[in-house]
């Protein structure tokens, strides 16, 4: 989860209350230098506060976290196009690396019939 989404839905959720940061920070009982770190995204709350930093900004815990899963998701959307896009830019790459290993493979399994590799040795050079 994103902490500056997530610092930025505590802010507004807070100042939809009409709370300065002190007056949360009372409320939940910690520093006011806390809830700027949050609200900045420099820290996360911890578990434990949750449930009273969404019961203080008049909203549920799951609303409090849904919105920052919400921006994650459309970044992990972007991540698929990304990698089928990838796949498919190495697939002549793919090719050709596996047909040289098969073409090695063949030279090794069959020694005797890989002579034509020293008749043809000049086109190489």
């Amino acid at each position: 989860m994103d902490n500056k989404a997530f610092g930025e839905k505590i802010a507004r959720l807070r100042k939809a209350q009409r709370l300065t940061q002190a007056q949360l920070a009372e409320k939940l009982h910690i520093s006011n230098k806390t809830i700027s770190r949050w609200e900045t995204g420099e820290g996360y709350p911890d578990i434990t506060l949750l449930a009273p930093l969404a019961h203080a900004l008049g909203t549920t815990t799951d609303e409090l976290l849904k919105e920052a899963s919400k921006k994650n998701t459309s970044d992990d959307e972007e991540a698929p196009r990304e990698t089928i896009k990838e796949k498919h830019r190495m697939r002549p790459i793919a090719f050709w690396k596996h047909l040289f290993h098969f073409a090695l493979f063949c030279a090794q399994l069959f020694p005797k019939q890989a002579e034509w590799s020293q008749r043809w040795a000049f086109c190489w050079v």
